[in-house]
C-alpha cells in the first residue's frame, strides 16, 4: 500500500505540468527542481530492483536491457504490473483535476464529477467483463453485508467524496 500510495499521489507532479501548458501556469526555478526531483524520485521507484541495483554500479545497459525485456512481456509484462495501472490512473486523475477549471465554466462541478466517473467507468467495466468472468460468476455469493461495504464505499468513498472535492476545489 505504501508504494501504490506514492504512486497514485504523484498526480500533483502532472496537474502541475498540465496547468503550465494548458493554463499558462508559470513554475518558478525552484518548482522546476521540485518537479525534476519528482519525476526522478517516481522513475526510481517504478525500476525493478535488478534494474535499479544495475544503475547504483552504473551498468546502464542492463538498465535498458531489463526495461526492454519487461515492456515486452518477456519478464512478466509492463501492464500486468498493478503499479504500472495505478501510475496511469494518477495521470488521468491529473488531467480531470486540470480540465474541471474549464469544466466548471460551463456545467455544475459536481455533476461533471458524476460524467467524468460514468464516462471513465464504462470501457473498465468493458474490460472488466472480458477479463475477469469469474468475479461476475461468483456475484451470487455475495452477503448483504458484502454489497453494504459496495455501496457505502461506492456511494461516499468515491463519488460523494470527488464531487466534494471538485466543489470546492472550483
Amino acid at each position: 500500500a505504501g508504494l501504490g500510495s506514492v504512486i497514485i499521489d504523484s498526480q500533483p507532479i502532472t496537474v502541475a505540468i498540465l496547468a503550465s501548458i494548458i493554463y499558462g501556469e508559470e513554475i518558478g526555478a525552484v518548482g522546476a527542481v521540485g518537479l525534476a526531483l519528482g519525476v526522478l524520485g517516481l522513475l526510481l521507484l517504478e525500476l525493478p530492483a535488478e534494474a535499479a541495483s544495475a544503475l547504483l554500479h552504473g551498468d546502464v545497459g542492463s538498465v535498458v536491457a531489463g526495461l526492454a525485456e519487461l515492456s515486452t512481456g518477456q519478464a512478466g509484462g509492463l501492464w500486468e504490473s498493478g503499479e504500472w495501472w495505478m501510475l496511469l490512473a494518477a495521470q488521468s486523475m491529473a488531467v480531470g483535476t486540470v480540465m474541471v477549471r474549464w469544466v466548471g465554466k460551463y456545467v455544475d462541478p459536481v455533476m461533471a464529477t458524476g460524467w467524468h466517473m460514468v464516462i471513465g467507468g464504462l470501457p473498465l467495466l468493458a474490460l472488466s467483463l472480458t477479463q475477469e468472468s469469474e468475479v461476475y460468476n461468483n456475484l451470487g455469493n455475495l452477503t448483504p453485508l458484502d454489497l453494504g461495504a459496495l455501496f457505502y464505499t461506492t456511494a461516499f468513498g468515491s463519488a460523494l467524496a470527488y464531487g466534494l472535492f471538485f466543489y470546492f476545489a472550483s
